[in-house]
């Protein structure tokens, strides 16, 4: 979860505390700047770590010397958490963000079921404040396609991360979105 510290990441956290695929493990990355406490959470249903900025600091520097930790962006703080995690498959979420109790389970499903298969999506809802529908996101695969238009919210994919890993993907830090 890349998690600017906002309220909304107790929803984020609960989502997938809910949800029926088993043995998930969420690295909070904290991309705001500040420090970012814990978030409370079932710790008989899910481990949940905080994922703190890397300080690059100068040879000179000691110990004892105080740095603020940076503000990420999206892409940095994505960055982050892929260095991080240590699963078999991944899945990105934003901390204003909630997947509906199956969304990892049909997901998982789709990545057993072939092998060969990097990544898995489904469609999802975009939902404003009150539970208003918003939009849908839900478009069958053409590579053509994403070239012009994300289809694909970043929770909609689930992926092999050895395959992610392998490849050496990463999300180019200048570019904000998308």
């Amino acid at each position: 979860i890349r998690s600017m510290n906002r309220p909304s990441l107790k929803q984020a956290i609960a989502s997938l505390a809910a949800q029926s695929y088993p043995n998930i493990e969420v690295l909070v990355v904290n991309a705001s700047g500040a420090a970012h406490p814990l978030p409370a959470h079932p710790p008989h249903r899910l481990a949940v770590r905080v994922v703190d900025p890397v300080v690059q600091l100068g040879s000179e520097a000691h110990s004892d010397t105080c740095q603020a930790m940076p503000r990420l962006g999206r892409s940095a703080a994505a960055n982050q958490g892929l260095d991080a995690c240590n699963g078999r498959y991944a899945i990105f979420l934003d901390d204003d963000d909630h997947v509906s109790p199956r969304h990892l389970e049909r997901l998982v499903e789709a990545l057993q079921s072939d092998g060969q298969a990097v990544a898995a999506y489904s469609g999802v809802r975009v939902e404003g404040a009150n539970g208003q529908w918003v939009r849908d996101y839900d478009m069958p695969w053409e590579p053509r396609r994403l070239r012009g238009v994300n289809y694909l919210p970043i929770h909609a994919v689930l992926f092999r991360l050895h395959s992610v890993r392998v490849a050496g993907a990463c999300f180019d830090v200048n570019l904000p979105v998308f």
